[in-house]
């Protein structure tokens, strides 16, 4: 495989390569980091560099494969700014191995670095990219080039976990005088298969950088852990076991090498830190730092809730909207994982401790534009219960109704998270990626993250004039300082008494002609097409300093009271009198002037949704 590349000279990386070329990234030369030894055997255009140690500015490329006149530059990983090229070399189809070249920049540090195949010059910045490998050099005796980069462990006899891990050891800059975290991403293939090797590769590309995992871990020097869980289509278990996003199926496996997948995670981060890197310089702390998207988001959100003791901080994207809510109930329904954790304790033998989840550092987020919707398919929702249920709670638009729904519910029971929507984003982690990195490393210093958050409910406000009125005066009720969602705006204002008094725009004038205490409710409508409500209660007082309304005579229409607002049309004549009936502020129809602001801002499935409802309503 060849990708034509056109950079700037001279600041360019792998892992910038990697994101730039996405998901067929691993096909450049499979991407060897495990130390060459498993570097393409055909005769497809391949460079191999082994992990070693530089003792005098000579450096060994162990194989060159091309079938063309090209160049071999050796770089630095730079986290930023211009890459220093070691050396660069011309190479043909007679070209020697093991290849033997001398540096024109000494190394002097020991560091990750990259061999980069090429067709063209790089000078120019415009070449074609035949492969790509990196490996660890050493210039200090005291730093094995076999502790650092990329191991495939499998489990021995003995072992707690029945399947095997990627580990990936950044280079430590010094010595390292501090206990780190580890950091675990899941793997999460996107399709079910009994072959376990599908599943090994995948995992494989996150650990080689395809992804933003290995941005977390050279950036914050934490090891990187991806375990190499299946997602299998019959066995050990069937497809309904959605393995990689730890649903409820996967956790009630009681039995055989899937059982408690979560568990057999943990031991393997015990097992990297006991005996993969026991003889490092590392050192390291009883928590974990948990990075996921979609499966794996939903993976490391619910690994979370189950385990919050051994999470330091947890970043999951692409979660549906609908994280797992740690409530047993939610506006009055039970809620069985994996909606909430009213069943946990039946299906792990422990209760979730709500305290030590709100001491965990959350950040959840999805792209404004996300349609990756998982509703539908039956391996993630394999009881159809369970999927009615999450409809019920968290409602059915991912953006506007089930992110919103899970802050509230998180607010409610107490535990703080960080929420976040992208605008304009997709089913991607990339808008995200670096304020998932400063999250991390925020959580691993102690400082405050919780302005990476936002709040993703409105703030409907209503401002009133005076506290009481006499019968017949003019009251100002103003909504101008409501705010919608974070990332939206509020195009519509409709104002209804309970007596009927209508009105639209930011204020509106209301008279009452009685005595009596009313409610006002401001119903605003914003550009993704959603409505939110608030409530006020007006006192009138008559003359003899009661309230108590009595018996109201009805009147003509021709009679009623006006109501004026900033942004009032002609359709304000017709509002009903100050004895019209009482409206019910929580009626999910929209109120006057409501219906044609929605349908102009695309929420013409709402209007559609709530005819049918009501035509149900009517034959049932």
């Amino acid at each position: 495989m060849i990708y034509k590349v056109t950079i700037g000279y001279g600041c360019v990386d792998r892992r910038t390569l990697l994101w730039a070329i996405g998901s067929s990234a691993v096909a450049v030369g499979g991407l060897n980091t495990a130390s060459g030894a498993a570097a393409n055997q055909s005769n497809e255009p391949t460079v191999a560099i082994e992990d070693q140690r530089v003792d005098d500015k000579t450096l060994t490329i162990e194989r060159v494969t091309t079938d063309v006149e090209g160049q071999v530059f050796v770089q630095d990983q730079p986290e930023e700014g211009q890459n220093t090229i070691f050396v660069e070399v011309d190479v043909s189809p007679e070209s020697e191995e093991p290849l033997t070249v001398e540096l024109d920049t000494e190394i002097e540090t020991s560091q990750m670095i990259e061999a980069w195949l090429i067709d063209g010059d790089r000078r120019d910045g415009d070449f074609d990219l035949l492969d790509i490998d990196e490996a660890f050099v050493s210039v200090d005796d005291n730093m094995d080039p076999d502790d650092f980069g990329v191991k495939y462990i499998e489990p021995a006899a003995g072992d707690e976990f029945n399947y095997p891990y990627y580990l990936y050891t950044p280079v430590p800059e010094g010595d390292v005088d501090e206990e780190k975290p580890i950091l675990v991403e899941p793997n999460n293939t996107g399709q079910v298969a009994d072959d376990l090797e599908l599943h090994r590769e995948r995992a494989e590309e996150l650990v080689d950088g395809g992804g933003i995992s290995r941005d977390i871990s050279d950036t914050l020097t934490v090891p990187l852990l991806v375990p190499v869980f299946p997602r299998p289509e019959s066995e050990p278990r069937d497809w309904s076991h959605y393995i990689h996003a730890l649903d409820d199926t996967s956790v009630s496996i009681e039995d055989g090498p899937l059982e408690r997948v979560d568990l057999q995670l943990l031991r393997m981060t015990e097992h990297a830190k006991n005996v993969t890197l026991a003889d490092t310089q590392y050192s390291f702390t009883d928590q974990l730092i948990l990075n996921g998207f979609s499966a794996s988001g939903n993976f490391v959100d619910r690994f979370t809730v189950l385990h919050p003791e051994r999470v330091l901080s947890v970043t999951a994207g692409g979660l549906n909207g609908m994280p797992l809510l740690p409530a047993e109930e939610f506006d009055g329904q039970a809620l069985p994982y994996h909606v909430g954790i009213e069943d946990v304790a039946e299906l792990t033998g422990e209760e979730v401790d709500l305290e030590a989840l709100d001491e965990t550092n959350q950040f959840l987020y999805m792209g404004a534009e996300d349609d990756n919707d998982t509703m539908p398919f039956d391996d993630a929702w394999t009881d159809d219960d369970l999927r009615e249920l999450a409809l019920d709670v968290y409602g059915e638009d991912m953006i506007t109704e089930r992110f919103p729904t899970a802050q509230e519910a998180y607010q409610e029971v107490g535990v703080e998270a960080q929420f976040r929507v992208y605008p304009d984003a997709g089913h991607t982690p990339r808008p995200a990626a670096e304020d998932i990195v400063e999250f991390h490393r925020r959580s691993i210093e102690g400082e405050n993250v919780s302005e990476l958050g936002e709040n993703l409910t409105a703030n409907v406000s209503i401002d009133v004039s005076v506290e009481t009125a006499s019968p017949g005066e003019e009251i100002v009720f103003d909504g101008s300082d409501s705010e919608g969602p974070a990332g939206t705006e509020i195009v519509a204002y409709q104002w209804e008494s309970e007596t009927g008094l209508e009105g639209t725009g930011e204020s509106v004038n209301f008279a009452f002609e009685y005595q009596g205490e009313f409610t006002v409710t401001l119903t605003v409508v914003t550009d993704r097409g959603n409505t939110h409500q608030a409530t006020t209660t007006i006192e009138i007082i008559g003359e003899d300093g009661e309230t108590d309304a009595g018996d109201v005579p009805e009147e003509d229409d021709n009679d009623a009271p006006d109501s004026t607002g900033d942004e009032t049309d002609e359709e304000d004549d017709n509002a009903s009198d100050g004895s019209g009936e009482v409206a019910d502020a929580s009626d999910d129809t929209p109120g006057f002037g409501i219906g044609g602001a929605i349908a102009g801002i695309g929420g013409a499935t709402y209007l559609f949704r709530q005819r049918l409802t009501d035509e149900e309503s009517h034959t049932n």
